[in-house]
């Protein structure tokens, strides 16, 4: 064999194998081609998936609803209507029937019912909250019932019932305020019409009193 045929015979099988530096030309292969025994299978560029990791989901702001404060209601309360009379001296000052009816030195001033309000003409003048603090006219007094029954003022006394219904803990100089018909059930509604001297009476006398 001359030289040229050997050569040759080098320099193809070189191409072939890619070696000697030369890379064969593969821009021109099918997806499959036949090689040397066998088939080359080419997979094709797979397309970029819409959730694919390097795309970053959109965010959703949500922004909270306004809130409203709201301010809870008082806890009612309760209580007992009975025939009840305040009196200082022979002076008769409060009186309540056995029907809600409240008068004060003759004049009436509404009806007080279980709920601790006091209606006239059906409009709420004085109410007696579960917590003990007292309403008169849409304004909160300075003076509150404890669990006791005890009136608190803002002054920092404390008005008590005795058992003889006797007024304690205001004026020593004043006269002396006593109540008759006061029982445990009724303690609470009698230091409540003692706050009504708060309340404005109305310039008229209730139906079927004596003049």
């Amino acid at each position: 064999m001359s030289r040229l045929k050997v050569s040759l015979i080098a320099l193809s099988l070189a191409s072939a194998v890619g070696g000697a530096g030369c890379k064969p030309d593969t821009s021109k292969l099918d997806d499959k081609q036949p090689t040397g025994g066998g088939t080359v299978t080419r997979s094709a560029p797979r397309a970029a998936s819409s959730g694919s990791s390097s795309s970053k989901p959109a965010v959703k702001r949500v922004t909270p609803a306004a809130t409203s404060k709201t301010t809870p209601s008082p806890r009612p309360t309760k209580l007992t209507i009975a025939k009840l009379e305040l009196r200082v001296g022979l002076k008769r000052l409060f009186t309540l029937s056995a029907d809600g009816k409240v008068t004060r030195s003759g004049k009436l001033l509404g009806t007080l019912s279980a709920d601790g309000h006091l209606r006239r003409e059906g409009k709420v003048v004085a109410q007696l909250r579960g917590d003990g603090s007292i309403v008169v006219d849409g304004k909160v007094l300075p003076a509150r019932l404890d669990r006791n029954s005890s009136l608190v003022t803002g002054g920092g006394k404390t008005l008590t019932f005795q058992r003889d219904g006797t007024l304690q803990g205001g004026n020593p100089r004043a006269p002396k305020l006593r109540v008759s018909g006061l029982s445990d059930a009724t303690r609470r509604t009698a230091m409540f019409l003692v706050a009504m001297m708060f309340v404005r009476a109305k310039a008229r006398r209730p139906t079927g009193s004596a003049r």
